[in-house]
């Protein structure tokens, strides 16, 4: 959003508070306020830099004191106290992208009246410090704290985010369609091709230069209608590993219902499953969605998930229960403002009108 009485300057401010319950592991409650501010600079249109500058405060009422193993004696989770701690971060740092595209006419083969190549090649500098970040409950999935071979920064979860900086750089091509319109009807748009090679580099002094290159992360999209998709994202490890990951999911969308059949395969936690979603619009307010994780490794289901999502002008609810393998059921509820964000988002370019 823009700073009332300062032109170019622009704000968001993400704020959440959770509390924990669980049978295993450690619970309790998190408030968590992140505002961030942002000047972009445009070079002539050929390309903008946009530094930001943050800070994030984390309240916690728990403080880690140990570990221990669960009553199966296979998962080691957590011990915690009460004890209220807030943990500080500033943040610093910017964003370099840029956007070349070309239109070609195809003359209607395929159905398709024009495609637009366009190429995004963009690059991050995010510096993290901080303090009181020992002993903080891992709420969030996974844990850790960022590294070179971590995701980025906008996928970890809270308490993971830990000192960081870090420089990460991309490149996105996307193959843009616009169909042939009939006599009275519209044109329509849609991504054809998406590829993505994105990378991180760490550039903390106390690591050698081997440690510091993370994983080479690739992203191919393909929608060849408005029915059928096909989605994969892979990443290679220059260290050794080589490729770690590899996921695929087929989509079929017939009018309100989409259905979705994919795998996931990650070497590093030996994930190795087929995966079905379905997905179904009852209503302009309600969607249903269900699906399941076959482990081909045991042979059995791991996770299944039915959820609701209420969803209106200015805020939407979500429900959703998980039933996990080893007696791990979890219920969710959330509360989405959605009038309140899309903060940093741009309405696509009208490049064929």
């Amino acid at each position: 959003q823009p700073v009332p009485g300062i032109p170019g300057l622009l704000y968001e401010a993400q704020a959440s508070f959770v509390n924990f319950a669980r049978d295993e592991g450690s619970g309790g409650r998190r408030l968590d306020l992140h505002p961030r501010v942002f000047l972009p600079l445009s070079a002539g249109g050929l390309f903008t830099v946009t530094p930001f500058v943050g800070g994030r405060t984390t309240y916690y009422d728990t403080r880690v004191v140990g570990k221990r193993l669960t009553r199966d004696g296979q998962i080691e989770v957590e011990v915690t106290k009460d004890a209220s701690r807030v943990r500080a971060l500033g943040e610093l740092g910017a964003d370099a992208e840029a956007h070349v595209s070309r239109v070609f006419d195809v003359d209607g083969v395929g159905g398709i009246a024009r495609l637009q190549h366009l190429i995004e090649p963009r690059v991050n500098y995010t510096a993290i410090q901080g303090v009181n970040q020992k002993d903080i409950p891992q709420f969030d999935p996974g844990g850790g704290t960022v590294n070179a071979a971590s995701p980025p920064l906008s996928e970890l979860g809270i308490d993971n985010i830990g000192r960081t900086s870090r420089l990460t750089y991309s490149v996105t091509n996307r193959l843009n369609a616009k169909s042939v319109a009939s006599q009275g009807q519209e044109a329509v748009r849609w991504e054809l091709i998406r590829l993505v090679l994105a990378q991180a580099y760490d550039l903390p002094p106390d690591k050698s230069s081997s440690e510091r290159l993370g994983d080479l992360l690739g992203q191919l999209i393909v929608q060849p209608n408005r029915v059928f998709s096909l989605r994969g994202d892979t990443s290679y490890n220059f260290h050794g590993r080589g490729f770690e990951s590899l996921n695929t999911d087929v989509a079929a969308s017939i009018r309100d219902v989409t259905a979705t059949l994919g795998t996931r395969f990650n070497d590093r936690e030996r994930v190795d499953f087929v995966r079905g979603q379905i997905q179904a619009k009852v209503s302009r307010y309600l969607d249903v969605r269900g699906g399941t994780n076959w482990d081909t490794r045991s042979g059995t289901v791991v996770e299944s998930r039915f959820g609701l999502d209420l969803h209106f002008q200015c805020w939407g609810i979500v429900l959703e229960y998980i039933d996990r393998a080893r007696n791990e059921n979890e219920f969710r509820f959330g509360v989405n403002l959605l009038g309140l964000g899309a903060v940093g988002r741009r309405p696509s370019a009208g490049w064929a009108q």
